[in-house]
């Protein structure tokens, strides 16, 4: 294969705790709960698959040049580079975003990385390769809370583009992360649907931060869970700051 066939923007995205519903099916009679909240995820993926095939065809993008693929509780998403930043390559990141959107509404937290590099592509769709490795390897290191990380290779690419700039920001740990609670991007026509959501999905996030986080009540810290409270701290404070640039009221 030449360069411009076999080197891709890849962006693993992984549905944060949903693994374990999954084998919890494999092993035992699962509760209702658990079968209400399997469907909800299976109902998000698809949803997810269907908004971005049917962008393939407003945007004369083909499956050969934008690939997505679900496995248990993640995607896969990946753009060939057919030039260093491609022509295409913003309404891939706004892909991105919409599913990021998407994952919400289904109230699913996610975590991921987004990275560029040598990959194979098969004709069914399914993708291995050193880029796909170090898209998975940013999600499981570096992405800690629900946020999508960018490989620190591609940050003076993106950031001197002037059209894919917008669609990134530095986290309080100095990663570069997809910014799709920013005011530049929500700001547009495009994501107009995205901004009316942006509130109650902070409303949502501090919710869960509430359920985990320790109080003065017995009973409620007998449910408590450090580790899940600090994630949702973490995204809490994102969206909070965020939305202050927008000039949106505290929450």
């Amino acid at each position: 294969m030449s360069d411009d066939t076999d080197r891709f923007y890849v962006c693993f995205i992984d549905l944060m705790g949903q693994k374990s519903l999954f084998t919890e099916v494999k092993s035992v009679t699962p509760d209702p709960e658990t079968m209400l909240q399997i469907i909800r995820v299976s109902d998000g993926l698809r949803e997810i698959v269907k908004y971005v095939k049917n962008r393939y065809a407003r945007n004369f993008m083909t499956e050969d040049d934008v690939g997505i693929e679900l496995f248990s509780d993640s995607i896969l998403l990946s753009i060939k580079a057919r030039q260093k930043i491609p022509e295409r390559l913003q309404l891939w990141l706004a892909l991105i975003v919409k599913i990021v959107y998407i994952a919400c509404k289904f109230r699913l937290p996610f975590r991921g990385g987004i990275t560029y590099g040598h990959a194979a592509r098969t004709k069914s769709g399914m993708m291995y390769g050193m880029a796909v490795d170090e898209a998975i390897r940013i999600e499981e290191v570096c992405a800690d809370y629900p946020r999508i990380v960018l490989a620190h290779t591609l940050v003076d690419e993106f950031i001197e583009n002037a059209s894919v700039k917008k669609y990134f920001t530095i986290d309080s740990d100095s990663a570069y992360i997809l910014n799709y609670a920013g005011r530049e991007l929500l700001g547009m026509s495009e994501f107009a649907k995205e901004r009316e959501m942006s509130r109650q999905i902070l409303e949502w996030v501090l919710s869960c931060y509430n359920r985990f986080c320790y109080t003065d009540d017995p009973e409620h810290n007998k449910r408590a869970n450090p580790k899940l409270a600090r994630r949702y701290f973490m995204w809490c404070e994102y969206l909070r700051l965020e939305e202050m640039y927008r000039g949106g009221r505290n929450v």
